[in-house]
């Protein structure tokens, strides 16, 4: 486990720098775009959980969203969005559908508080609902001691509806399968679905 460790923090380090290389021309310039446009700061801080009591992070995103911006809870014991008033920002969701607007987390992988791969961190108002609705997903994911990841076996074979028990399955199969072969197939497998633009938004339709 400790030769696993230490490849996952040399493999997330040199895979976050270089995707940060690799993507600045396009987060400077969507970055612009968003400031000019909605006159407000291009990122926006959230405060997100693995469990409640269990890999507290302060992930980093690009703004994709007009700041009025209203979205609610999709459905019950769905992490799923809808957006009650306002919408997308102009190529906003492009960086949705690309994953894109989750690249300034690729810092927060450099100092060590999220890996490439890992349990997808939520909002509070989903753990909220993790808690009320699916006791059984919010104990284990209180006790996961991996850290929170920007993509995982949840964002890349989800069906898309958003499940709670879904969430449950597959951070469950990750635990039992994490590995260097298991991490390395699901960077590709993103960098797949980011190319093709096929990752899923949590924000699945308008009110």
């Amino acid at each position: 486990m400790k030769i696993y460790s230490t490849i996952k923090y040399l493999t997330d380090f040199l895979a976050a720098l270089s995707g940060l290389v690799l993507f600045s021309p396009l987060l400077i310039f969507y970055s612009f775009i968003a400031a000019a446009v909605a006159n407000a700061n291009p990122f926006i801080v959230q405060r997100r959980w693995v469990g409640e009591l269990n890999g507290r992070v302060k992930i980093i995103k690009l703004r994709t969203l007009w700041p009025n911006t209203v979205v609610c809870q999709g459905g019950n014991n769905t992490v799923s969005k809808k957006i009650r008033r306002g919408g997308y920002l102009p190529f906003g969701k492009l960086m949705r559908r690309s994953g894109l607007d989750e690249l300034p987390q690729l810092l927060n992988v450099l100092i060590g508080d999220m890996s490439i791969i890992g349990p997808r961190p939520l909002i509070y108002e989903d753990i909220e609902t993790l808690k009320n609705s699916e006791v059984r997903l919010y104990e284990f994911r209180s006790g996961l001691k991996s850290k929170p990841g920007i993509s995982g076996l949840w964002q890349i074979k989800r069906s898309g509806g958003f499940s709670a028990e879904e969430i449950y399955s597959f951070d469950l199969q990750y635990e039992k399968t994490k590995g260097v072969v298991t991490d390395l197939s699901l960077m590709a497998l993103t960098l797949i679905n980011v190319f093709s633009l096929k990752v899923l938004d949590s924000i699945s339709e308008y009110q």
